[in-house]
């Protein structure tokens, strides 16, 4: 249980940009033939998507794949098989293959109390996560992928914002020149932590990538 919860509470706090985190050689993508579909249509990609995660956001904390792979299929991969509740996750697709995940969420990691602020404020979400895979990273696939699923949550359930708590001050840096804003302060593993809100008319409105 213990390694559980360490898991999933890394698993949030790196996934999100993660493509801008990573570097690789990237190959050239034309961001006109990415399509966005959502994960619910796609069960046979699941395993292709733990291997991406891991490769890109999860092998820091988790070098063992093989001991990792089970526990983020079956408590974060799986359960997003949704496409009109939440958890649920849209995949960027570059001539049929995957290449990127973005993942909305009612609360920041499937664990409650994992972050407190998140289970005082239920009315705050979604909370967003998102990887890319190594090579079509820095070419603008992370930012039209997390505006696509930004469109979607609004047209699907109203939301108008998205949450995250950062738990170092490198991703907190990266989120703001995202676009987001702290709002508020929490303690994440019994640390002091920021609150951190990004809007989705800023991002809507903001030029294409």
């Amino acid at each position: 249980m213990k390694y559980m919860c360490a898991f999933l509470i890394t698993m949030c706090m790196t996934s999100l940009y993660a493509a801008d985190i990573d570097t690789a050689t990237p190959r050239n993508v034309d961001l006109s033939q990415v399509t966005i579909e959502l994960q619910n249509d796609h069960p046979e990609l699941i395993d292709t998507l733990c291997k991406m995660w891991h490769d890109v956001s999860g092998k820091k904390a988790f070098p063992d794949f093989s001991a990792i792979k089970d526990t983020y299929t079956n408590d974060v991969l799986k359960p997003q098989m949704h496409s009109d509740e939440l958890p649920l996750a849209l995949i960027a697709f570059l001539h049929g293959e995957p290449i990127g995940l973005c993942a909305l969420r009612p609360t920041c990691i499937p664990k409650v109390g994992a972050v407190p602020w998140s289970d005082e404020h239920p009315e705050k979400k979604p909370w967003f996560a998102i990887f890319v895979a190594a090579a079509c990273q820095k070419q603008g696939v992370g930012k039209l992928l997390l505006r696509e699923t930004m469109r979607y949550a609004q047209t699907k359930f109203g939301f108008d914002r998205a949450y995250v708590v950062p738990d170092d001050a490198e991703l907190e840096a990266l989120y703001i020149k995202k676009g987001c804003t702290k709002i508020a302060d929490t303690t994440l593993r019994d640390k002091p932590a920021p609150v951190l809100e990004i809007e989705f008319k800023k991002l809507l409105s903001a030029q294409q990538p």
